[in-house]
């Protein structure tokens, strides 16, 4: 669902297209842990990062609000991060406009072939209906290139810029 490329309704519990159950294009995790989401990321290949689109939803007068920060690691090796490649974002808490919207996250360049994203909770659920990943393939001598394999899994979705899919996700509270 959350590479469908249809985004979720203001109103998460309204009937969604086609008659489809209410909230279907959401995907919701309710805070028990005190700790973060996590979402994590295996491409085939290097790739060079731009920019991440998350779609949320700020309906705080529910108990669900957009993230208080984001935390994004990138890496060439698996489960092998460190804060020396990673983005912090803080998001300012809006609790006037009740609004999903587009979260735009720049990553500045980052290249890694794994992605490990942690949103932190700002209240008690997080509602996300797409990911989304503006990238291409990154190019160096430094890197060594990784053969093609197929796609494990689609739960994220990335704008790629030289035309070919190449992801596979998971996750995890």
């Amino acid at each position: 669902q959350l590479v469908d490329g249809k985004y979720g309704a203001e109103n998460y519990r309204a009937v969604g297209e086609n008659g489809l159950v209410r909230g279907y294009e959401w995907v919701g995790w309710k805070n028990k842990s005190m700790g973060p989401l996590q979402i994590d990321y295996k491409f085939i290949n290097v790739r060079k990062f731009d920019q991440v689109l998350i779609h949320i939803n700020n309906h705080y007068t529910k108990d669900i609000q957009i993230f208080s920060r984001a935390k994004i690691y990138f890496s060439n090796e698996e489960g092998k991060f460190g804060d020396d490649r990673a983005i912090d974002y803080i998001y300012m808490p809006d609790k006037m406009v009740e609004d999903a919207r587009n979260v735009s996250i720049n990553l500045h360049g980052e290249h890694g072939r794994f992605v490990m994203m942690q949103l932190f909770f700002a209240d008690k659920w997080m509602l996300i209906s797409e990911i989304t990943f503006v990238s291409s393939l990154y190019e160096s001598d430094k890197i060594s290139s990784f053969k093609s394999q197929e796609e494990d899994s689609t739960l994220a979705m990335y704008i790629d810029n030289d035309g070919k899919e190449d992801l596979s996700t998971e996750y995890s509270t």
